[in-house]
């Protein structure tokens, strides 16, 4: 005969990640300890974060209707070498979105560029998509430097924009190019 010795524990929480289990639950209930929690204020137990910024959905009230970003923030490279760099957009609304981007450059105390395409990992540029209601996406992309680039410091500037022209967003990645 198999004999099972079960041992009864009581969950408890450390709601202030201070390695000692606090008296009672979490503020909201949601059975995550408060400083783990992404909104702390409101139940989530999902812990739903659609635009990644590490506040929950629920409670979001920075919670914006697109979110475009690009990553890295900053680069240095020199000329004729590629940049690979990250697009990371999310539809926040409950309907999709007719949407384009353009890249384009700007040398320090010059004037915004278009960039060609071709330098580019985009077909064309702008490029139009249609983001669909409450997605996250993110795409590796590339950027190609010309060999007889000028040195120096640019800003590439991607910005995206509904149709007719109601939202723009736009981020850059501060580039330092080389000789």
């Amino acid at each position: 005969m198999l004999a099972l010795n079960l041992k009864y524990q009581r969950m408890s929480l450390d709601n202030d990640c201070d390695g000692e289990v606090d008296e009672g639950l979490d503020g909201d209930g949601d059975g995550l300890a408060d400083c783990r929690d992404n909104c702390p204020a409101d139940p989530n137990s999902d812990q739903s974060d659609l635009d990644h910024d590490g506040i929950g959905d629920i409670c979001d009230a920075l919670f914006d209707p697109v979110v475009f970003q690009l990553a890295p923030e900053a680069a240095t490279l020199a000329a004729g070498s590629r940049l690979d760099f990250r697009l990371k957009l999310a539809n926040n609304t409950a309907a999709s979105l007719s949407l384009s981007l353009a890249v384009s450059a700007m040398p320090q105390g010059g004037s915004e560029v278009p960039l060609p395409a071709s330098v580019l990992c985009l077909t064309s540029n702008p490029v139009p998509f249609v983001l669909p209601a409450g997605s996250f996406g993110e795409r590796e992309c590339y950027l190609d430097l010309p060999p007889s680039g000028p040195p120096g410091s640019y800003r590439l500037i991607g910005r995206v924009r509904d149709n007719p022209p109601t939202l723009v967003i736009q981020d850059g990645i501060d580039l330092e190019v080389t000789p």
